[in-house]
């Protein structure tokens, strides 16, 4: 387990990451960044729970950690950028909250999600959302995204 200070507001680039033993993260409310990699192979991480203040999930922040079930992601959350949870194979369904609103490629790259939970309608969703920018190309799953307003079947285009 690793707690952080109230006086941390920002995790660099790599911080935590290669931890194998690391299960468990106590991050303060303080924390507003988060960089690329901060938790890349930390291959014990199940699940995580990003501060409100925190706007970006950066590219591959979360690559490879391997027993990831459940990342808890803020409402205010507004990017998403590329492969941020690349090979996270443990990892089954996922809560988007509405205030995204831009993502980058392949966020959920050799990641078995099969359901969405989102915050907002159907619309709201498949403006923001492709299924390239979810998944790599050769990703063939059907997806399941649970809307306010209903669901959506993601297939490859």
């Amino acid at each position: 387990k690793i707690y952080l200070p109230s006086s941390v507001k920002e995790l660099g680039n790599g911080a935590l990451g290669s931890l194998t033993t690391l299960r468990y993260v106590d991050m303060p409310s303080s924390i507003e960044v988060i960089g690329a990699y901060a938790f890349q192979e930390d291959l014990a991480l199940e699940e995580i729970t990003i501060p409100n203040k925190v706007t970006k999930i950066q590219r591959e922040t979360f690559d490879h950690c391997l027993n990831l079930k459940k990342v808890n992601l803020p409402e205010g959350l507004q990017e998403i950028e590329s492969d941020a949870f690349k090979a996270c194979v443990k990892m089954t369904s996922i809560r988007l909250p509405r205030s995204v609103k831009r993502v980058g490629s392949h966020i959920f790259f050799d990641t078995p999600i099969r359901d969405i939970y989102y915050g907002g309608t159907k619309q709201e969703f498949t403006k923001v959302f492709s299924y390239s920018a979810l998944f790599y190309y050769d990703y063939s799953k059907p997806v399941t995204v649970h809307c306010s307003d209903g669901t959506l079947e993601l297939k490859r285009d």
